[in-house]
């Protein structure tokens, strides 16, 4: 079977990792798990961790027009909750809130794109759901800037436990309020800065409720809005991981 060809593969890809990893001066790792890792077969060998941090600049854009209520950015496919943000629209919809969604990114495939833009049809979200293609980079700050609330409700797949968005620290530098998973390492960025809100994101109607709660209650919506903008520029921010970085390579060129 396929699967067994995978896991021996992983294996090989594995030992040969860590076989080259022993002649390195430093290992350098992206987040925690990856560290871990290194730590675990090679534990005299010195590490550390280099956030992906962003290198936008915080940004106070409150007196911008605001053409969003909710943006998500990125890949789109199932284990990164299309159907589930889908559903949250539904919900308040019903509610008689009046929101707009932006869904900007690529579709994993035209099959994907075709069953998302059918049940958007079938629930009648034609004007509640924007599905937008991708956009250069350096265009992406430009409808943060018009979006009042992010989306990071990756599913619960593996990958997502570990792994760091960087999107997490652009929604947070351009001051939008995070539902976010409730796992993860989103989930301990947005709590350490209380920029946001966790939910299950199996459950739509968690999502909603978190929603209308940042709609309600603007003191509560500033509040993490302003903490974002505070975590990126004093923490969550490429210029001091480039200062960690800059260290190692001048301890070991000495």
């Amino acid at each position: 079977p396929l699967w067994i060809v995978f896991k021996l593969y992983s294996f090989y890809i594995k030992a040969w990792e860590i076989k080259k990893s022993k002649s390195a001066d430093y290992i350098i790792a992206a987040y925690p798990k990856i560290e871990g890792h290194f730590q675990k077969y090679l534990k005299n060998k010195p590490n550390t961790i280099i956030y992906n941090f962003t290198t936008l600049v915080p940004k106070q854009n409150k007196g911008i027009e605001k053409k969003y209520d909710v943006i998500y950015i990125g890949a789109i496919n199932k284990n990164r909750g299309i159907f589930e943000i889908v559903r949250t629209a539904d919900i308040l919809k019903k509610q008689g809130r009046n929101l707009k969604f932006l869904v900007l990114g690529p579709f994993h495939n035209k099959k994907l794109e075709s069953q998302v833009k059918n049940l958007i049809a079938k629930l009648g979200l034609q004007n509640c759901i924007e599905l937008h293609k991708p956009v250069a980079y350096l265009k992406v700050e430009e409808f943060l800037a018009q979006s009042r609330i992010a989306l990071s409700v990756f599913l619960p797949v593996s990958v997502y436990f570990y792994a760091v968005q960087i999107k997490t620290f652009e929604y947070m530098a351009n001051g939008l309020p995070i539902v976010c998973s409730n796992f993860g390492t989103v989930k301990t960025f947005v709590e350490e800065s209380n920029s946001g809100i966790p939910v299950n994101p199996l459950k739509p109607v968690e999502i909603a409720n978190a929603i209308a709660y940042l709609c309600d209650n603007p003191d509560k919506y500033s509040e993490m809005s302003d903490n974002g903008i505070e975590a990126v520029q004093n923490v969550f921010n490429w210029e001091q991981m480039e200062t960690k970085l800059l260290n190692i390579y001048s301890k070991l060129l000495k």
